[in-house]
């Protein structure tokens, strides 16, 4: 595997690795020139980050992408710079700018009226920001969130019917025995 950021292409040859340790499949490819500071299972746009080479290899990765150096060219606290090419390479013809804003501020009813919950996590508005802002990470991260709201109203809307089922159940119970007198 090169220093640069070149996949690995996984193909009928290395399918024979899967479920071993993404090691293996490294050292059988000829292992790395150079140590990487960062590995991606999947390739450029959806994979997803490996914090240690002992992860399996699944059936469906097809790729692993290994940057070495200064390759993957970060900084801490990106900001995006209002371009629209995020909304411009969106297949889905959603509002990344806003859906980002919105997830960082935890609007989560403004980003579910954005589209967050309609955007296939495709990454190519990631693809495309100059500025590398981690937008699927924030998507994720909203998505996350809305549900866990959403399972909470319906928690609270569960115990709430069951508690007027049972005050029911309680008052028809108590009118009962005056009838029987």
């Amino acid at each position: 595997m090169s220093p640069s950021p070149a996949p690995l292409w996984l193909n009928r040859r290395t399918s024979k690795h899967a479920s071993a340790p993404i090691e293996k499949l490294i050292d059988a490819c000829g292992g790395f020139k150079e140590a990487p500071n960062k590995l991606l299972a999947g390739g450029p746009m959806m994979g997803n980050a490996q914090f240690s080479l002992d992860a399996p290899v699944v059936k469906g990765t097809n790729a692993f992408l290994a940057f070495a150096g200064d390759e993957d060219k970060r900084v801490k606290d990106p900001q995006c710079i209002r371009c629209g090419k995020c909304i411009n390479a969106c297949p889905m013809h959603l509002l990344p700018i806003y859906m980002n804003v919105y997830g960082k501020q935890e609007d989560l009813d403004n980003a579910v009226d954005c589209g967050m919950m309609d955007c296939i996590e495709c990454g190519s508005c990631a693809y495309v920001c100059p500025a590398r802002i981690p937008l699927v990470a924030q998507f994720r991260l909203t998505k996350g969130k809305i549900q866990a709201k959403r399972a909470a109203e319906r928690a609270k809307a569960e115990a709430e019917k069951k508690k007027a089922e049972a005050e029911a159940a309680a008052k028809a119970e108590a009118e009962k025995p005056a009838e029987n007198k």
